[in-house]
């Protein structure tokens, strides 16, 4: 084992200290904090990366081009120095092994590669997912993030909801007080469903802005991007332990 002055560093970047990467989207709408996009969503640097997609709703399809584009951009963040990457987009999720194939680092392409997680965590309970778009959560998305058992998953879909179709199709000012109350509005519907949900599941990045709202009207456990991130940063970048120790006399 070699001393501290022992050690060789290696090659800097002309930036460096990011323990997470991010992909996202070239959103043009408004990001408030809480979104996945927005830098003040995390209290430590995190480095961002857009995936080259011009058409979020060939995503939302999962249409097989986009796949090299998302690998681009994970291999553009390894370069960065970065030690894990972590999806924005739910969509992204369809791109799940090949990502985690091409990368020399952990990727979690969306906070749905944690669902099979979070379904031991639940015992039989059943687990909410509000997502963009219900055709986004398919066969295709089960197998790339080994979700063995979707009958236990309840469904909530925002597409349809005047604020959230507003927000994606940018023809007019989005009301975020009326979108927090139409995405409560969703998860009442799962609770309604399935009043013994146990936990629930944000899929899409631009709702974590209000998952506090979430967490008070329904009182269940939330899981997000942003949470993600906050979780693959302390694996990647491992905390030191200090402080006083208790010495027996």
């Amino acid at each position: 084992m070699t001393n501290n002055s022992e050690q060789k560093l290696a090659p800097g970047r002309a930036i460096e200290g990011y323990a997470v990467g991010v992909l996202h989207l070239g959103s043009t709408y408004p990001l408030p904090p809480g979104n996945a996009q927005h830098a003040q969503s995390y209290d430590f640097p995190v480095a961002f990366e857009a995936v080259a997609i011009d058409d979020p709703f060939a995503l939302m399809r999962g249409e097989d081009h986009i796949g090299e584009l998302l690998i681009e951009a994970c291999c553009r963040l390894e370069r960065r120095g970065v030690r894990a990457i972590v999806g924005a987009c739910g969509s992204f999720a369809y791109y799940q092994r090949m990502a985690a194939d091409a990368s020399r680092v952990p990727v979690y392409t969306s906070v749905l590669t944690q669902i099979p997680f979070l379904l031991q965590a639940l015992g039989s309970r059943p687990l909410g997912v509000i997502c963009a778009s219900a055709s986004s959560m398919n066969e295709r998305i089960y197998d790339q993030c080994g979700i063995d058992d979707p009958d236990r998953l309840v469904i909530g879909e925002m597409r349809g909801m005047s604020e959230f179709d507003a927000m994606l199709e940018g023809d007019r000012p989005m009301d975020e007080r009326l979108l927090c109350e139409q995405t409560c509005e969703v998860a009442g519907r799962l609770l309604d469903t399935a009043p013994d949900v146990g936990g629930i599941v944000l899929q899409c990045s631009d709702l974590p802005p209000y998952g506090c709202a979430i967490q008070l009207a329904t009182g269940l456990p939330l899981y997000d991007a942003v949470t993600l991130v906050n979780w693959a940063r302390n694996g990647a970048d491992y905390p030191a332990y200090d402080g006083m120790r208790r010495v027996m006399r």
